[in-house]
């Protein structure tokens, strides 16, 4: 065996020889890049747009989250929400891969809240931390209109 390789090398130029050892590293970081692409595991949090508003009517703020888990096995997550740099109230669920959890949620804003204010969530698994947010906005001055 070992003799065929050497007298292919003896037969072919070094260009040649140069192709064949690029492809065969090219196949084999394919198949690396591959396999850990299957292997991946992620999760995203977000919010939906249309469940909140950037001007709340009273002194609550209400949206709705969700958690997707793309990981490769059962994951728990801590879910932490924060109004600023207040931390509200701390939630914890397990998911099983290609699980989704919604939920609405509403949060009391303090009395002395300056804004613009920051609503955050921010989950936290074994592997990863997300964070998502939006801002909330005193109701801007009622026009004044001439009667």
């Amino acid at each position: 065996m070992a003799n065929i390789i050497f007298s292919w090398f003896r037969d072919h130029s070094a260009l040649e020889i140069a192709i064949v050892i690029a492809v065969i590293i090219g196949v084999f970081i394919a198949a690396v890049l591959i396999v850990e692409l299957k292997n991946e595991s992620y999760s995203t949090l977000y919010i939906y747009p249309e469940t909140y508003q950037n001007y709340p009517d009273n002194s609550t703020v209400s949206f709705v989250y969700g958690i997707h888990s793309f990981e490769i096995e059962r994951t728990s997550y801590t879910i932490n929400f924060f109004i600023n740099s207040n931390l509200t109230h701390t939630k914890t669920i397990s998911l099983n891969p290609g699980e989704v959890s919604e939920e609405g949620e509403s949060i009391q804003l303090p009395a002395n809240l300056e804004y613009p204010a920051k609503v955050s969530i921010i989950s936290s698994s074994p592997k990863s931390v997300n964070e998502v947010h939006y801002w909330i906005k005193t109701k801007p001055p009622e026009s004044r209109v001439p009667r």
